[in-house]
């Protein structure tokens, strides 16, 4: 494992960012009228969001957000919560009972624009299209599946055949699920599901390529080490692992918990992976970690860890964590962004390596802030999406193929939540980007606080980011 120090790093401090403006690249917030309030008085929190892929029933551009709903103030009992936005922001649902019960915790749409949900209720449903400009309060539901799991992250192949990530309902195991696309619906595919055990286990992503299926997550698996970052390869017609890594931060030397979180897989089938490492005997404190494992065996190409305490200070307590991954369009960069820790604050980093493992470039570190996603569009320019303070947050980077750093933010447009609360950080779920010409329009979907600091309600709102 290699370990890189970084002498210095500037700390990025929002008062002075509005010379940024001036740059030609310029992106505008625009909120999706209405936001979502719940009509019952309870909570509305989100977790995850999609966008459609070009179906050809519906018109193109619509965006979905998913979480749960609640009857009272009280966090439970749950109700899934299904949201639609069209290309202009007309909501056209919320909430609805044929959803069953739990929260929604992860959605795809497939190529007809069909919305599939999944439930901690270990429920996939299927839902059908929105009409334009018609708001329907209860979505349609065509079909339901039965997991036997509950799902963490799904995605979609290109013959629409749907593949699931997650755990048991005890946390014994990874499970991984692979559904078939048929005329009526979906089937479940032979040769799945498939479970890793493992104690307080969980699949975090999962990817699909050249008729492989990839997932990353993290088990504990009884050998004295904790829990250990997973990174799994599975044949597309299922059946045990065709090959494992485990990464261990520490080597069974006290060691922590290794967590893996995000992956990308090149076409030649290389995996790059990463997440968070206890990477020393420090109590409460982790590191990013990034590796390459190599195609077929996933054998260790190489690992770099990153930590708050490097970049910063002598080594103290720092809780750090990588959450996304993304490779540039010609799979020569890889881009990792997370939070990191800055004498105990919190806030967004991105880094950059080659696909060799050399660190190539940090951007500037974001202060009180936190991170909600990571979007390479097909020219190369990096966004990267959070919140801080009562604001959603956008960053836009130089394109990765124009140099070997990533640098200063050429943007950063921060889209105060109305009704919002001085010093009540909204929760925004996920930044997903539709691939365009041009430079691509990007949604970013959450919830907020409207009352007092200390609870809900909550709204649910989405927010679109465009360059006239």
């Amino acid at each position: 494992m290699v370990r890189v120090r970084i002498a210095s790093l500037a700390v990025m401090v929002f008062l002075v960012l509005a010379v940024l403006s001036a740059h030609a690249q310029s992106y505008h917030s625009a909120q999706y009228p209405p936001t979502l309030a719940n009509p019952l008085g309870g909570r509305v929190q989100t977790s995850a969001c999609a966008l459609d892929r070009n179906p050809v029933n519906v018109t193109v551009g619509n965006t979905y957000l998913v979480g749960f709903n609640t009857l009272s103030l009280a966090e439970t009992p749950q109700v899934p919560l299904l949201v639609g936005f069209d290309p202009s922001g007309f909501r056209t649902w919320y909430e609805n009972p044929d959803l069953g019960s739990g929260s929604a915790t992860a959605v795809v749409v497939d190529s007809q624009g069909y919305i599939l949900v999944a439930t901690t209720a270990g429920m996939v449903y299927r839902v059908a299209p929105p009409q334009p400009q018609q708001p329907q309060l209860q979505p349609v539901v065509v079909g339901s599946f039965n997991l036997g799991g509950i799902a963490n992250r799904m995605v979609l192949d290109t013959a629409d055949n749907l593949y699931i990530t997650g755990y048991t309902g005890n946390r014994t195991a990874i499970y991984t699920h692979r559904l078939n696309r048929t005329t009526g619906g979906y089937v479940p595919a032979t040769g799945w599901p498939q479970s890793v055990a493992g104690s307080n286990a969980a699949g975090n992503a999962i990817a699909v390529r050249n008729g492989s299926v990839y997932v990353a997550g993290t088990a504990d698996r009884g050998l004295g080490t904790f829990g250990d970052g997973a990174a799994l390869r599975f044949a597309g017609t299922g059946g045990a692992p065709l090959a494992q890594y485990w990464h261990d931060g520490t080597n069974g030397n006290s060691s922590g918990t290794d967590v893996f979180n995000d992956l990308a897989v090149d076409a030649s089938g290389n995996v790059y992976v990463t997440g968070t490492t206890d990477a020393t005997i420090d109590l409460y404190a982790s590191d990013y970690v990034t590796v390459r494992l190599n195609a077929g065996s996933l054998a260790l190409g190489w690992a770099q860890t990153l930590s708050g305490s490097e970049l910063f200070r002598p080594r103290k307590t720092s809780v750090d964590s990588a959450l996304f991954l993304a490779l540039d369009p010609l799979e020569q960069n890889v881009y990792v962004a997370g939070n990191l820790m800055n004498a105990g604050v919190g806030g967004i980093q991105t880094f950059k390596y080659s696909a060799t493992g050399n660190l190539l470039g940090a951007a500037p570190w974001i202060n009180n802030s936190s991170v909600s996603g990571l979007f390479v569009s097909s020219t190369g320019q990096v966004f990267v999406g959070g919140v801080t303070g009562t604001s959603a947050l956008l960053l836009a980077y130089p394109s990765s193929l124009a140099g070997p750093t990533l640098g200063t933010p050429v943007y950063l447009d921060m889209a105060t939540l109305p009704n919002g609360l001085a010093g009540t950080a909204p929760a925004i779920s996920c930044l997903l980007g539709r691939n365009t010409s041009g430079n691509p329009p990007l949604f970013a979907g959450g919830s907020y606080k409207i009352t007092s600091p200390s609870g809900p309600p909550l709204r649910a709102i989405g927010i679109q980011w465009v360059n006239p």
